[in-house]
């Protein structure tokens, strides 16, 4: 009876399992499930990575092996599998963000994609990586680099990865930490405002990027702009006053930038500019900003005034 009742429960743990993967598959078409996947509450990673273990020490019978390789082609070739994954989500990054090279951190539909890229560098720069793979990347992806890092765009490039971001988004005003289509976009616009200042931009640059929607050369004036634009779109749906930390309009983190204002407030380090806005602009918000009174509070309206 004990016998039976553990067969039942095993097989119960097993054909959930396969459960699972069959929904991961469904979700990723791949057989690559990271260490640490977790699929609606099950941790599948750990559940794939045990049953490899099982089927490579031959403590899978033959019927659970037949149901993974019939429903799972080459589930259990970990190894190889992963650079056609790594093919596949690259793709599919390609697609989403008009590149097809993925920042560090990136991750396509469960599949770590920044770390396998490296790992294919590092790969490439040992010489240990296959030439029928390097064919086939460079094939399917003109600008993939096996060079150590990104190459900048050109300046027209630049340009081309702006219009689209304004045509999205209806401005060119870039929030700091802002990657694009693959381009870290925030940065590369804080060096072209720095670049004007230092006279080392061309007319006929300087009119091009004139001609983007939203773009302007003071990255602060902009800054606020786009903050006070997305409070009002906050107040709009959610009604005036306090702004949770959490809080997020587009791409602006307008909680986080409330809390660093209100920060510089008591501190007396505000911007009068920001103060006479915010005060003008969205009273309730400044209440709560300038509550408890604190004596650089005063000094702040002064200097606005």
């Amino acid at each position: 009876m004990a016998t039976t009742l553990q067969q039942r429960r095993s097989e119960q743990r097993f054909n959930a399992g396969v459960d699972h993967f069959h929904r991961y598959w469904l979700d990723h078409r791949s057989t690559w499930v990271p260490e640490g996947a977790v699929v609606d509450g099950y941790p599948l990673g750990n559940w794939v990575a045990a049953r490899r273990a099982d089927a490579r020490a031959g403590r899978l019978t033959q019927d659970r092996l037949d149901v993974l390789d019939t429903r799972f082609p080459g589930w259990r070739q970990r190894a190889r599998l992963r650079f056609a994954d790594g093919v596949a989500a690259t793709r599919r990054y390609r697609d989403r963000h008009g590149t097809a090279m993925a920042p560090a951190d990136a991750v396509v539909d469960g599949f770590p994609l920044g770390r396998w890229q490296q790992g294919r560098h590092i790969e490439y720069r040992a010489g240990r990586i296959p030439q029928q793979q390097i064919a086939q990347l460079a094939a399917e992806f003109p600008d993939w680099t096996w060079t150590p890092g990104r190459p900048r765009q050109s300046f027209d490039e630049l340009l081309d990865v702006l219009r689209r971001y304004g045509n999205e988004h209806g401005t060119t005003c870039v929030p700091a930490a802002v990657t694009y289509c693959g381009v870290p976009l925030g940065t590369r616009v804080i060096s072209l405002r720095s670049k004007r200042r230092a006279g080392r931009l061309h007319d006929w640059q300087v009119a091009a990027l004139e001609a983007l929607p939203g773009w302007e050369w003071d990255g602060y004036e902009a800054r606020l702009e786009q903050a006070i634009a997305a409070l009002y779109r906050y107040a709009t749906d959610h009604g005036p006053g306090k702004v949770p930390r959490s809080a997020v309009v587009g791409d602006v983190r307008i909680g986080a930038w409330c809390r660093a204002r209100r920060d510089e407030l008591r501190a007396g380090r505000l911007n009068p500019a920001t103060a006479a806005r915010l005060e003008q602009d969205m009273p309730e918000l400044w209440n709560w900003m300038s509550s408890n009174h604190h004596p650089t509070v005063s000094r702040v309206r002064a200097d606005a005034a």
